[in-house]
């Protein structure tokens, strides 16, 4: 089991089956809005990440942030 899996098991009642994917998991496309005059700590927090993961990926990244 990984570690993701056991973290996201403390998230889900017992009544809830979990299993493993077989081959390489889904994907799906994801957009961030915000308001760009929001100076909060916790969103450029959440952006710095956001950015970090996706110049990882090998996919098109929007490069306007």
């Amino acid at each position: 089991m990984t570690d993701e899996l056991v973290y996201a098991k403390t998230f889900l009642p017992d009544a809830v089956v979990t299993r493993p994917l077989e081959g390489a998991g889904p994907k799906i496309d994801l957009s961030i809005g915000y308001r760009s005059a929001n100076a909060s700590p916790t969103l450029e927090l959440f952006l710095s990440r956001a950015h970090e993961l996706a110049s990882q990926s090998p996919l098109r990244v929007a490069a306007d942030w």
